[in-house]
């Protein structure tokens, strides 16, 4: 019988005897299966944690059965449709004919492969896909999730609309694409035309888009002559097929970084040019974030001959710009996960400097994998994501502050009064970060480390 001994702690009085007490409650052989299962869920938390420590941008998972197969998927924060699968994107699947057998299909903007894995998985390894998409968090996952369902004929990578394909390929049977709402006019006629340019005889391109997006792409179908057919109608979306045709079209919208320009805003003294479908570029945070946050750079930065500042989720570049323009010798390295927003950095910082001399750019789908190839930099200066959830911004914050110089080093992060409440503050309290708030207003905060 175990008793509390009378320093707190509990003892046993008497050796175990195994033939008796096997079996009974509170036995020897009890509570070594209580020690067994204690252990065995202790391990559990354990792998939890280093599984976290080292993916924090793992949500959730989900299983569904698309296309008569039964599929799971692992889904990150602050993509598209991380609850369920998307409405859209099931329409899509069940409106393709499959009898077909295309051989090569290109799933453009594909997420975590929500469309591209269950076609896949469908057709089996006879066909190629892949599965591109501008943000790279979203490739990792597409990749990730292939693994997971043993589809070994699956390729995923980053690509900005068509920029990145692989040169000399001979076509694809299929194109699909879940098409953004709110991409704009010059894109959609980008990824027709020269889609059109990239079919093989007999290929088809399949789209699925908000019904209020319909009565456009049937217009540029009617000018340019494209053979569009309704295939199905949902509640909220239309399924799209657009067959190969005669006619070249792919010089009617050649690429350049124009087809994604929106229009232009003023910040900092500087006219920057703004792309569609930017996430978390708001009207409020244009107001009142950005002002604030270029209201929070240092005017100075210590003596160093060669100082470097890393920027992250810089949107359009009007903080690497700014820190361009406040300090002549520095080299500002940009990180993003988005190659639009690389892309738009680099043409606004052309347009400021003429050069780019002093802009580096870093693809990179976690912001602190980047920050590994610096010994120590000067200045880190970014914004946190509130989609992001807590591990992604203690990993980000954590990691920054271990990349500062010593002496003199800074880190300056913009977020919304909400994110710091709820993610930067118990951090602080906790003392798992130094850090403090620099200063609050309009309901953004500065986060300054070091």
């Amino acid at each position: 019988m175990f008793t509390p001994s009378r320093s707190g702690v509990r003892a046993s009085h008497r050796a175990p005897n195994f033939k008796k007490d096997s079996g009974k409650p509170g036995s020897f052989f009890f509570a070594h299966c209580e020690l067994w299962f204690f252990g065995f869920f202790l391990s559990l938390v354990c792998l939890m944690e280093v599984t976290l420590l080292f993916d924090p941008w793992y949500k959730t998972s989900l299983s569904a059965c698309l296309l008569g197969h039964s599929l799971d998927f692992d889904i990150p924060y602050d993509v598209f449709s991380t609850q369920r699968i998307d409405e859209g994107t099931e329409l899509l699947l069940n409106s393709l004919p499959l009898a077909e057998f295309p051989k090569r299909i290109l799933d453009m903007g594909c997420g975590y492969g929500a469309l591209g894995i269950p076609l896949a998985a469908a057709l089996g390894s006879s066909v190629e896909m892949e599965l591109v998409d501008r943000d790279l968090l979203a490739v990792q996952y597409s990749a990730r999730n292939a693994v997971k369902n043993k589809l070994a004929h699956v390729r995923a990578y980053g690509s900005l609309g068509y920029r990145d394909l692989p040169q000399g390929n001979d076509g694809y049977d299929w194109i699909l694409c879940n098409v953004p709402a709110r991409i704009g006019l010059p894109f959609i006629q980008h990824l027709l035309f020269e889609g059109q340019a990239r079919l093989r005889s007999g290929g088809s391109i399949f789209l699925v888009i908000i019904h209020d997006l319909l009565p456009l792409i049937e217009r540029e179908a009617g000018i340019t002559r494209l053979g569009l057919e309704v295939l199905t109608r949902g509640s909220r979306h239309t399924v799209l097929k657009l067959a190969k045709t005669k006619e070249d079209l792919s010089g009617a919208i050649a690429y350049s970084s124009d087809i994604y320009l929106r229009d232009s805003v003023t910040l900092d003294d500087s006219a920057f040019d703004r792309p569609f479908d930017l996430g978390g570029d708001d009207p409020k945070r244009v107001q009142f974030g950005l002002p604030l946050l270029l209201d929070a750079l240092p005017r100075a930065l210590e003596q160093n001959e060669s100082p470097i500042a890393v920027t992250v989720r810089s949107g359009y570049g009007v903080i690497p710009c700014a820190l361009a323009k406040r300090f002549n010798n520095l080299t500002v390295v940009t990180v993003e996960r988005d190659l639009l927003a690389l892309e738009f950095i680099e043409r606004n910082f052309r347009k400021l400097f003429s050069d780019l001399k002093r802009l580096q750019q870093r693809k990179a789908a976690h912001f602190p994998d980047a920050l590994s190839e610096f010994r120590k930099v000067d200045l880190i200066v970014g914004e946190l994501s509130p989609a992001s959830g807590r591990a992604v911004i203690e990993s980000e914050l954590t990691v920054s502050a271990r990349q500062l110089r010593a002496a003199g080093g800074q880190g300056i992060f913009l977020c919304l009064d909400k994110t710091y409440q709820e993610s930067v503050k118990p951090l602080i309290d906790q003392k798992k970060l130094s850090a403090n708030r620099m200063m609050s207003r309009n309901g953004y905060s500065i986060v300054r480390l070091g």
